[in-house]
């Protein structure tokens, strides 16, 4: 028999457990209606559709512990590997073993499967959630003038990364953006006071995102009957802090019609990020989604290979001049029925 080392990450929320057990690979979840899977450690080799429609793999332990499974190991959700596990939440509840696989190796234990081979996988676990403990998100702005101080537009990304990796791209890289639009604005103020805010800027870095948006949660519950002031605008950027290089980079917009037509550039907004509590309720929200989000992003989304290095000369200071020029115009306009052209 052959024996291999598997390159695994656990899932959010997979805990220790030590299984063995006999593979069946699933290419589909509706597999699970006719496969039997009982007892089995679930090989996943779906291909990559683009993240918001593969991820339910990497969230599919408690259905393979419901249908009787003994772990799961899911394939990457990315296209592209080199022989790099991503990790993700996704087994929070689950008590049997999930952790995710590596392209290559998923798809060498497929091949496995097809020809006929018994394929017995060991999952010997260390992972462990931690007890709940408190983080805080990071809030700093430029509090506007006299006119409109209360209405607030907010600039957000998230602080906290995975434990791989340095979170530079996730969402380090976002922060920076943020941090940098603020403070150039800031900057521009002194020098001419045609840049001094009406509205207030507030940027802010969430904490926990990873976890479930928890962070943004706390944050949109704790001010969302607040009488003093309003969300006029809010956005976000984590999908990347890259420079757009073609026509699909795009802002992902959510709003009334009276916000779709000064944004009518924008594209529907089907990203489900922290800006997600207040889109609900209708503020005019955006999410930036460079071109490099449909494929690149994912390349090194939630591994070791999270660092620095992903970004090239311009990416940070393109997107923070994008977030700069939408907090300057938006926070100074007359209102939102205006006939003037935002994007």
């Amino acid at each position: 028999p052959r024996h291999q080392r598997l390159n695994v990450l656990a899932i959010g929320g997979s805990e220790r457990a030590d299984v063995t057990g006999e593979v069946v690979v699933i290419r589909d979840l509706d597999e699970t209606k006719y496969i039997n899977i009982s007892g089995k450690i679930v090989v996943t080799v779906q291909d990559f559709f683009g993240y918001p429609e593969t991820v339910k793999y990497r969230r599919s332990a408690k259905l393979f512990e419901s249908l009787g499974a003994i772990g799961v190991l899911v394939k990457s959700i990315t296209s592209f590997s080199i022989n790099s596990p991503h990790t993700g939440s996704g087994a929070e509840g689950a008590r049997i073993p999930a952790a995710s696989l590596t392209m290559e190796q998923a798809d060498m234990i497929d091949r496995m499967f097809q020809d006929g081979e018994k394929v017995v996988i060991r999952m010997n676990m260390k992972s462990h959630s931690g007890n709940l403990t408190t983080s805080r998100n990071l809030i700093f702005q430029i509090t506007g003038g006299k006119e409109r101080p209360s209405e607030v537009i907010l600039l957000t990304a998230h602080l906290d990364s995975w434990d791989v990796g340095q979170g530079a791209m996730d969402d380090g890289g976002g922060c920076a953006a943020v941090w940098s639009a603020l403070h150039s604005l800031k900057q521009l103020a002194k020098k001419n006071t045609a840049f001094k805010p009406k509205r207030t800027i507030r940027g802010i870095f969430w904490t926990a995102e990873e976890q479930g948006f928890f962070g943004a949660k706390h944050y949109y519950n704790t001010h969302k009957n607040d009488t003093n002031e309003t969300f006029y605008f809010v956005s976000e950027t984590d999908i990347g802090a890259f420079k757009p290089t073609s026509w699909l980079s795009h802002l992902a917009f959510s709003g009334g019609p009276q916000h779709v037509n000064l944004f009518h550039l924008s594209k529907p907004f089907h990203f489900i990020g922290d800006v997600g509590f207040w889109a609900k309720d209708g503020v005019p929200s955006i999410n930036y989604l460079p071109d490099k989000a449909i494929d690149y992003y994912f390349y090194f989304h939630h591994t070791d290979g999270d660092y620095i290095t992903i970004f090239k000369k311009g990416d940070l200071e393109y997107t923070a001049a994008i977030f700069a020029a939408l907090g300057h115009i938006i926070a100074n306009m007359d209102n939102w029925g205006s006939n003037h052209e935002l994007l």
